[in-house]
């Protein structure tokens, strides 16, 4: 029995929804229109971690789709609408933060 709960802990990361259990419930009940950066990847993006440089995070995703301040978006709604938020916070060179989540307009 243990062996399955320590095995369900660290396997957690790879199903659990990148936008959380209410993104994934609002985004069937809601028209969303979300467009990604080419080369982005839900698996890559879930492999970006915390402290990779920039020049990692843009190795696993390709060039983010714009940039605001020093926060990067490799995801945008092109309808200033619903959509699934995916981005980089930077601090210099570094990740300090990452974003991912539904955005209900």
């Amino acid at each position: 029995m243990l062996t399955a709960v320590v095995a369900l802990v660290f396997s957690a990361p790879y199903w659990w929804p990148l936008d959380g259990i209410v993104g994934n419930l609002l985004s069937l009940s809601v028209k969303e229109d979300t467009v990604y950066a080419d080369g982005y990847a839900d698996a890559s993006f879930r492999a970006a971690r915390i402290g990779m440089k920039r020049d990692e995070i843009y190795a696993l995703l390709g060039p983010p789709l714009y940039a605001w301040g020093n926060v990067e978006w490799w995801s945008r709604s092109p309808a200033d609408t619903h959509y699934r938020e995916r981005a980089f916070v930077f601090e210099g060179d570094t990740t300090v933060e990452k974003i991912s989540g539904f955005w209900f307009d």
